[in-house]
């Protein structure tokens, strides 16, 4: 029995010794180098982690969802990359979940804030990544998050373990989750704790990543799967038929958005005495005549001929409505599969007033379900910096900013109105200052300092 689950573990593992699963891609020249001992192993292209040694004894890997194999990554990024309503929603998403960010820091027992680390923790915002710092590392990890279905990356800290160095993205497609299994056992233990590995082409053994220092948040994984899924796993075979339904109907357009001039030769009988030959041979003479003249014919020069001649215009009958009929349902078809809608990406199918405020604030609320991940992500950073610095006792709170402009403007409207009533209630002597004031949520400190200005 035992041999029967050696070679059960080995033929699962057969990938990764004969050949590599994944393929390291290149993060940009904007990917920081890692200092410290934890990232002194830096490959080109991708970053490959520090956070452990090579693993030791057999590994179940848990094998990826069949959407989010490596080579359907590939496929995603090309999608983003050169569908231009792919690269747009995708790139709202991004816009849209990384809206800014307040750090505030608490203490762990009493919950009183202080802003005695304010100033370091905004230096290590700005140095945490060379391509914008915190935020512009935040847009790079949604767009992998949204991409790939999930973004990864490893905490590293300076060779002294007093302070982050960077938090270094890792190529999601090298990720592999699955348990340490040895040889003694007969599969794998109820309590054995899901690892996280790096499969990097080259090297013979995976290497386990660190869970104190290793990132990973997936966008809506199965209970089966940790991995997670792309936001653009549904559309590759829509965007296979608009690729091939935008050319041909391209074509078409251009055949049936011209009108053709059709000219209409009506030959003359056949003269007394005539025979069919020489009919044949006059009635071909005129007709090449005619071909002659309007092949030649300048844009202001005119024609005349006989009553036998006459000129029309042939043009399809609305091409262009059906042509954007079409369009529209595939483009409809990618709307509805990366969960946007279509004023986000440049389209309005409806009235723009409540209809459009309605699907923004839809939006809204799913960009703040997508912050709670990042805001735990950058909250984990942080503590571990406060306790780096010696202050473990302490804890940030991540606040992400509201950008609502109609809901600003809505609220501002109404405390308007709100004003306005009060004034000509208290003119009327309904109601007097103080009544005023408390209907404007006013206390009684602003009262008393409005009242010494």
């Amino acid at each position: 029995m035992i041999s029967f689950f050696r070679k059960l573990f080995r033929a699962r593992r057969r990938p990764v010794r004969d050949g590599p699963l994944v393929r390291v891609v290149s993060m940009g020249a904007g990917t920081p180098k890692p200092s410290g001992t934890n990232g002194t192993r830096l490959s080109v292209p991708g970053y490959i982690s520090g956070g452990g040694a090579a693993t030791s004894g057999d590994i179940y890997f848990i094998p990826h969802p069949p959407t989010e194999t490596p080579q359907k990554m590939e496929q995603y990024r090309e999608l983003r990359d050169n569908v231009p309503d792919i690269s747009g929603g995708i790139w709202v998403w991004v816009r849209m979940c990384n809206t800014g960010h307040d750090v505030n820091v608490f203490h762990r027992e009493t919950r009183e804030q202080t802003y005695e680390f304010s100033e370091r923790i905004r230096d290590l915002a700005a140095r945490i990544d060379s391509n914008g710092g915190m935020d512009g590392l935040l847009n790079r990890l949604l767009l992998s998050y949204f991409t790939y279905g999930a973004f990864a990356g490893e905490i590293v800290v300076n060779n002294t373990r007093t302070d982050i160095s960077t938090l270094a993205p890792i190529p999601v497609r090298t990720i592999r989750f699955g348990y340490k299994v040895s040889k003694e056992m007969r599969g794998i233990p109820a309590n054995a704790p899901l690892q996280a590995f790096q499969v990097v082409p080259g090297q013979r053994e995976p290497i386990e990543l660190n869970p104190e220092t290793f990132i990973y948040y997936a966008l809506d994984p199965d209970d089966d799967s940790p991995y997670g899924r792309s936001l653009i796993n549904a559309l590759p075979e829509y965007v296979h038929w608009q690729r091939q339904v935008i050319p041909a109907m391209a074509r078409a357009q251009l055949n049936a958005a011209w009108p053709r001039m059709h000219f209409v030769y009506r030959p003359d009988t056949q003269k007394r005495g005539e025979t069919d030959e020489e009919y044949k041979q006059r009635i071909d003479a005129n007709f090449n005549q005619l071909v002659d003249l309007v092949e030649n014919l300048d844009i202001d020069t005119n024609l005349v001929t006989y009553s036998n001649v006459e000129m029309e215009y042939k043009q399809a009958s609305n091409p262009t409505e059906r042509f954007y009929e079409k369009l529209r349902a595939l483009e409809e078809q990618l709307i509805t599969g990366m969960h946007l809608v279509p004023m986000l990406v440049g389209r309005s199918y409806g009235p723009s007033g409540t209809w459009a405020e309605a699907q923004a604030r839809l939006m809204e609320r799913a960009a703040i379900s997508a912050q709670l991940g990042i805001k735990r992500m950058i909250e984990r950073v942080y503590d571990l910096a406060l306790k780096l610095w010696g202050f473990p006792e302490y804890r940030t709170e991540v606040q992400f900013h509201r950008t609502n402009l109609q809901e600003s403007l809505k609220q501002a409207q109404a405390e308007k109105l709100t004003l306005e009533t009060g004034v000509e209630m208290r003119e009327a002597g309904l109601i007097n200052q103080d009544q005023l004031a408390a209907r404007m949520g006013l206390g009684a400190a602003t009262r008393e300092a409005a009242d010494k200005r």
